[in-house]
């Protein structure tokens, strides 16, 4: 992972793939450094950029499926968690 101007660019191993994070994006992976439900991250972006839940659940949700699906995280429980 290298980090650009608050943009991340991360490398799938498996797959050589590589993925770039906007900067907010970027903040949700910052999240999941350590298990996080979906609800929790919301909660902390809408304080920050002012923007209401239900948006942003549904934003992080996307997120954080499109992550899973690039390999990128796993599921642990019921909160995401960095992938090994």
């Amino acid at each position: 992972m290298e980090d650009f101007n608050g943009k991340k660019v991360i490398l799938n191993l498996g797959t050589y793939m590589p993925y770039i994070l906007n900067y907010t994006a970027s903040e949700v992976w910052d999240f999941c450094r350590r298990p996080r439900n979906t609800k929790g991250i919301a909660a902390f972006l809408s304080k920050r950029y002012n923007v209401s839940m239900p948006v942003l659940k549904k934003d992080v949700r996307i997120l954080i499926k499109d992550l899973k699906a690039g390999g990128l995280i796993e599921e642990a429980d019921v909160c995401p968690s960095r992938a090994k």
